[in-house]
């Protein structure tokens, strides 16, 4: 008896893919069965829809705001900031720092 995959589990199968030997057996024994189905020419083509859609550049990533622990101040017991070259406390980094 046959189990139908959705979609959710083939993009799983993509998702996990690490490149190792059965995985690339595997994937080599779908492009034998897609190549030999009567729409295989069409779907193995590089410029296939699905082809194009996997291979393009996903959009640049917004420029994200972090902390960083600064060596420059430390807190005193009663919440006052002290210079001292031993303590920490958090400060905001722009991108790319």
């Amino acid at each position: 008896m046959t189990t139908p995959m959705s979609a959710e589990r083939f993009s799983d199968r993509f998702r996990f893919y690490r490149d190792q030997p059965q995985q690339q057996r595997g994937v080599l024994q779908l492009y034998a069965a897609i190549s030999s189905s009567d729409q295989g020419g069409t779907i193995l083509d590089e410029q296939a829809p699905w082809a194009v859609t996997f291979s393009e550049q996903p959009p640049p990533a917004a420029r994200s705001r972090r902390w960083a622990r600064s060596p420059r101040f430390r807190r005193s017991r009663y919440g006052r900031s002290a210079e001292a070259g031993t303590g920490q406390t958090w400060r905001f980094l722009p991108a790319g720092e």
